[in-house]
């Protein structure tokens, strides 16, 4: 597999943001974590465009015990091992994802 080689330029991916609402990860924010803090809510973390992000590696972790949870789409009809989404419901859990040439894969 061939990395982007904007991604293989900027290796170094250590840049984690907090949320408390939707989002959308760019190809060019620099992010590797997305820590959110849900309440009660579902919050979407929206995976940003697979063939620009080749080896990408993404952790999104519920920060909160509240009820809500984490949901992570991918961008238009993207997977995630072969689903359109993925949950993260309890305090601390993560999922870690990286992007694969066909779809985005859970590591």
């Amino acid at each position: 597999m061939e990395l982007n080689p904007t991604l293989q330029a900027n290796a170094s991916y250590t840049k984690v943001t907090a949320i408390s609402a939707d989002y959308t990860v760019t190809d060019t924010d620099e992010y590797c974590g997305v820590d959110v803090t849900t309440g009660a809510s579902t919050i979407t973390v929206t995976l940003p465009t697979l063939a620009d992000n080749q080896g990408r590696i993404l952790r999104m972790c519920k920060a909160d015990a509240g009820g809500g949870k984490i949901t992570v789409d991918g961008e238009g009809a993207e997977t995630i091992n072969g689903s359109t989404t993925e949950d993260v419901t309890s305090q601390y859990d993560c999922l870690a994802i990286q992007a694969m040439p066909t779809e985005w894969r859970i590591i």
